[in-house]
């Protein structure tokens, strides 16, 4: 049974989307450099944090530095959800949309 053709065209934009620009979602095809998962071993490689720790609970100053960079390029430019983020990290929703908000880190610049 076909499901209504509005949820149907939602679960396609979303594999499409972009990024958000000045609060207009951009539509297109991600290419591999903008995979979450590739984003996360950069930043890692960077900042000197394992992965793991990227990934776990740990405040560090250093993780957690690192973790607000990917939650706010993830969330910023590459339009993820904070909640598709937060699964990825292994924390809460609430954590990844604060750490997406706040100040801007000048380092982000270099992954975009």
């Amino acid at each position: 049974m076909p499901l209504h053709p509005r949820l149907d065209n939602r679960r396609a934009l979303r594999g499409l989307m972009v990024g958000v620009i000045d609060g207009i979602q951009v539509f297109g095809e991600r290419d591999d450099c903008t995979d979450r998962s590739t984003l996360a071993k950069k930043i890692c490689l960077d900042e000197e944090v394992e992965e793991k720790e990227l990934r776990s609970g740990l405040r560090k100053r250093r993780v957690v530095k690192s973790r607000r960079m990917l939650c706010q390029i993830s969330v910023r430019h590459m339009g993820y959800s904070g909640a598709d983020v937060a699964r990825f990290l292994g924390i809460t929703t609430s954590a990844v949309n604060r750490l997406a908000v706040s100040a801007e880190q000048p380092e982000i610049q270099k992954y975009l």
